[in-house]
């Protein structure tokens, strides 16, 4: 997942509709879950829907997931602001648009 150095946040274009986000997060382990942007509210609002996943894993622990784009769950009835191409969606969660690379995995708590 990419990180930005403050210098880059001016050059982050806005979440559009069909822009994958991705969320890495986890305690213990480290878990990930794939959104996509459904509909834009203005100029700095969204709302997203949760996808499905696909994982690699070599010992059913630990490995690599991928979103399914042909798996997409019900909006979520609520509506995110567009901080510099993420959104917060919870206290613990933040979705920074997907890069396109498999994101590790690790369920062993």
């Amino acid at each position: 997942m990419r990180r930005y150095l403050m210098t880059d946040i001016a050059k982050i274009e806005p979440l559009k509709v069909g822009d994958i986000l991705c969320c890495s997060w986890g305690c213990t382990m480290t878990l990930v879950d794939f959104y996509i942007v459904k509909e834009k509210r203005g100029a700095k609002s969204v709302r997203i829907a949760p996808l499905g996943k696909v994982q690699k894993s070599s010992d059913g622990w630990s490995g690599t997931a991928t979103p399914d784009t042909g798996n997409v769950k019900n909006v979520i009835d609520k509506t995110f602001r567009d901080l510099d191409g993420s959104v917060k969606i919870s206290e613990y969660q933040r979705a920074y648009r997907w890069d396109g690379e498999p994101i590790y995995y690790n369920t062993l708590d």
